[in-house]
């Protein structure tokens, strides 16, 4: 009998690309040492500006799961890193915490790509959605409301990484892999190459 596929993890919405974040974040695990005292740390020193302790926690989690599968040397480059290349670093990160991002950047924008089709619409994603079903049936039991904001993060995520230009009326634009980013994928996996649509 052939393994059944893994369930997906969909639990991004509390953040999209999380720049800002996850250099608060990084600071206070670089301060702390560990991960759990600069959970702690969040949660006194209130590093997001959030008015309650419960969102506190739930964006140190968001960030804190994303970069934990990082490679140590990638989180030790992201605070000299430019703009662009702590961009990337987070994108890679996103993709490989969450395979349905990585996925709906491998096929859905990639193949539009191919067609020289650069608009891409809320319709794509529905698209994409539903032909993920087929392998993950588990999806028919997310709430429409869920499935809407998670669509409305994957954009804004995507956009924030600058893969599309806005959220509002967005064209797929593929980024350019700089030498350091080139040096992060070694570590991460080449495999994420494609979540630049770089050729």
């Amino acid at each position: 009998m052939a393994d059944q596929p893994q369930k997906l993890k969909l639990s991004f919405t509390a953040i999209a690309l999380g720049q800002r974040e996850a250099g608060e974040v990084l600071s206070l695990w670089t301060t702390a040492g560990d991960w759990d005292v600069a959970a702690s740390l969040a949660i006194e020193e209130n590093p997001f500006q959030k008015s309650t302790s419960a969102s506190t926690r739930r964006i140190f989690r968001e960030v804190r799961q994303r970069l934990q599968t990082l490679d140590k040397e990638t989180l030790g480059s992201f605070a000299d890193g430019t703009s662009d290349e702590q961009k990337a670093i987070l994108l890679i990160a996103a993709c490989k915490c969450y395979p349905f991002l990585f996925d709906f950047i491998r096929t859905t924008l990639a193949d539009k790509l191919v067609v020289f089709d650069y608009q891409v619409g809320k319709e794509d994603f529905d698209i994409f959605w539903n032909r993920s079903l087929l392998d993950h049936p588990e999806l028919e039991e997310i709430a429409n409301s869920t499935r809407l904001k998670i669509r409305q993060v994957t954009f804004r995520l995507l956009a924030e990484a600058g893969l599309l230009t806005s959220t509002r009326n967005p064209q797929i634009t593929p980024i350019h892999i700089s030498p350091a980013t080139e040096s992060v994928l070694s570590l991460e996996g080449p495999a994420y190459r494609e979540a630049f649509l770089s050729s």
